[in-house]
């Protein structure tokens, strides 16, 4: 498995991507970084070159990209804005392609939250449609990947087995699937229906159970882990987690990763 990190929740520069940690983690040992679109879409052209830039000169790649959609950009309700969402996708998706990544997630908490009154299944069939057309919008060798999210963040699509019945419904093959340790153990989600799901998983996030940088393998990370291994999952590994201090403890998570991986 090749392990990444997250920028953007451990974010201190006024832009948001946590671009200022690419050094560190190169020095740290991440196999790639992982940044986010929204806050890469705001970017102006000169900003956006420079993050390109650095990566260029540390040798580190962004492989993955998250944090996909703001929450205003709404895909679920009675209020969708096609135009302007296409406008952010025209330059969301040249972003990506320009940074060379394989994997974007699509998480979007806010963005499809389903808001009150609205039905259900009539969302769903929205997401469907998003989905849909942003797999064909997506250039070749970029797959998006659906996060079940918990109920702590969103109201659709919560489980492992909801996301791969989109994913289905979809039937697109850079449209695949991804999971979540944090939001699998908060929607109590059995880390045995990641088996059901082996041949479209395409990516993880880790955190502790906190959601602070794992710094040790703590009991049910190792448990999710195996799990993955044993569903024959061998791709990347993101960590998805807050910092009070990033350089302390992005080097302390790779460390960690890097030893019990190897062994899992």
């Amino acid at each position: 498995m090749r392990i990444g990190c997250c920028t953007n929740m451990i974010s201190t520069a006024p832009d948001g991507t946590g671009a200022e940690w690419i050094d560190t983690m190169k020095q740290a040992g991440f196999d790639y970084i992982e940044l986010p679109v929204v806050q890469l879409h705001d970017l102006t052209d000169k900003a956006f070159e420079l993050i390109v830039g650095k990566l260029d000169v540390a040798g580190l790649a962004c492989e993955v990209c998250n944090n996909f959609l703001p929450a205003h950009h709404k895909i679920t309700g009675p209020h969708i804005q096609k135009d302007a969402l296409c406008r952010y996708l025209d330059i969301a998706v040249s972003r990506i392609d320009m940074l060379g990544a394989k994997i974007v997630v699509f998480g979007s908490a806010g963005a499809r939250y389903v808001p009150d009154g609205f039905a259900k299944e009539e969302a769903m069939g929205q997401i469907v449609e998003f989905l849909r057309e942003l797999g064909s919008l997506l250039p070749s060798g970029i797959t998006v990947v659906i996060e079940p999210v918990c109920s702590i963040e969103t109201n659709i699509i919560q489980t492992i087995s909801e996301g791969l019945a989109v994913m289905e419904s979809i039937n697109l093959e850079n449209v695949q699937l991804m999971a979540d340790y944090y939001h699998m153990i908060n929607s109590n989600d059995s880390f045995e229906n990641l088996k059901s799901a082996s041949k479209h998983l395409k990516h993880l996030h880790i955190a502790a159970k906190s959601r602070a940088m794992p710094i040790c393998m703590e009991e049910g990370l190792r448990d999710f882990l195996e799990h993955a291994e044993g569903a024959e999952y061998t791709g990347r590994v993101s960590i998805e987690a807050l910092s009070r201090s990033p350089r302390h403890d992005l080097a302390l998570a790779g460390t960690c990763l890097r030893e019990n991986i190897k062994n899992i």
